[in-house]
């Protein structure tokens, strides 16, 4: 469930609303053009989830400008870099959020589970290989 919160989250804060309404939330983007499209959350991650956004009151959503802290990137943030698991962005924030996600439930995840973690986020460019090393380098670190 865990895994799934973070996928909605990143739809709440990042997906749902128009440029305009980023006010309302107290929170300005790193970029106004942001949406499903640029997250890699899709209509169908969204709708397997039960909750509204008005159910999730009171709870902490963390959005991929909340992973670095200050200019230390996030130990995935840092692996996707070293790894090359980033390309053209399309995908990153969807990956680095269901990566977290997926490190917190699980420390140590085989190739597979992780290939089945981030298979709701499309990537257009790196055909996920560079993606999963990434990940299972960001597990290597985060267990120091």
């Amino acid at each position: 469930m865990k895994l799934l919160l973070a996928v909605f989250a990143a739809f709440v804060i990042v997906g749902s609303a128009a440029a305009a309404d980023w006010p309302m939330f107290g929170y300005t983007p790193s970029r106004q053009n942001v949406g499903p499209a640029k997250t890699g959350i899709t209509a169908a991650n969204v709708a397997k989830l039960h909750h509204r956004a008005i159910q999730l009151d009171g709870t902490v959503l963390t959005t991929v400008e909340g992973l670095a802290d200050g200019e230390r990137l996030h130990p995935i943030q840092e692996a996707f870099r070293e790894h090359h698991g980033l390309q053209c962005g399309f995908c990153t924030p969807g990956l680095l959020l269901t990566a977290k996600a997926l490190l917190e439930e699980n420390p140590a995840p085989t190739d597979r589970e992780i290939r089945e973690a981030i298979a709701g986020n499309l990537c257009r460019c790196t055909g996920y290989h560079f993606i999963v090393d990434a990940i299972r380098a960001a597990a290597r670190g985060l267990q120091r």
